[in-house]
């Protein structure tokens, strides 16, 4: 089960490489999954807060990009928890020092950020990650910190916001979140032991 689905291209693409013999994907918009031209998955128009299935009904539950859209990040994690016997997340973390000073000052020129271009409601930082999972009851997962790269060169400050990201991309990983965010991939397994 995909929830978000989009496209449904990242689900077929998946399927087809975990060998999986029934997919589902699920996204809010009816307009998406009318849109959804990969017919080797079945495709649900829901609220992710609220998943019609069985408690413990998907071998496989992952969700690409989506909490950060959510108006209810935990309860769509509980419902994911719920009906899932595995679950990955993959989440923006796009809370660091200079992202959040290039994004208020970006505010003061009354230009949208780059969280709001995105139409995200949301805004992460590890910490509230590790929060929810908790919250959620998911106490057994592995997580790790991939870096994002963010392209702002339309402007001044955007080529030197960006010049700064590619300087601190030496920096450990760590040190490199803190300053910008990045996406942070959560894998949990072995679900409710």
């Amino acid at each position: 089960l995909e929830v978000g689905c989009g496209s449904g291209l990242l689900l077929r693409n998946l399927g087809l490489f975990l060998g999986a013999k029934f997919l589902i994907g699920i996204d809010i918009s009816f307009k998406i999954i009318k849109s959804n031209e990969y017919k080797e998955a079945f495709s649900i128009v829901c609220d992710a807060a609220a998943l019609p299935f069985k408690d413990k009904s998907m071998d496989f539950v992952y969700s690409a990009d989506v909490l950060e859209h959510t108006v209810d990040p935990l309860q769509c994690l509980c419902e994911m928890s719920r009906v899932s016997n595995h679950l990955s997340l993959f989440v923006p973390i796009e809370s660091g020092l200079i992202s959040n000073l290039h994004n208020k000052y970006r505010k003061l020129c009354k230009k949208r950020t780059l969280l709001e271009q995105y139409g995200h409601i949301q805004c992460f930082t590890i910490k509230d990650i590790f929060n929810l999972l908790n919250d959620a009851n998911l106490k057994q997962y592995k997580a790790l910190t991939l870096r994002s790269y963010v392209f702002t060169a339309y402007t001044f400050l955007g080529k030197f916001y960006e010049l700064a990201q590619r300087l601190c991309s030496l920096l450990p990983d760590a040190v490199y979140v803190k300053l910008y965010g990045g996406s942070f991939l959560v894998i949990y397994w072995e679900n409710g032991k």
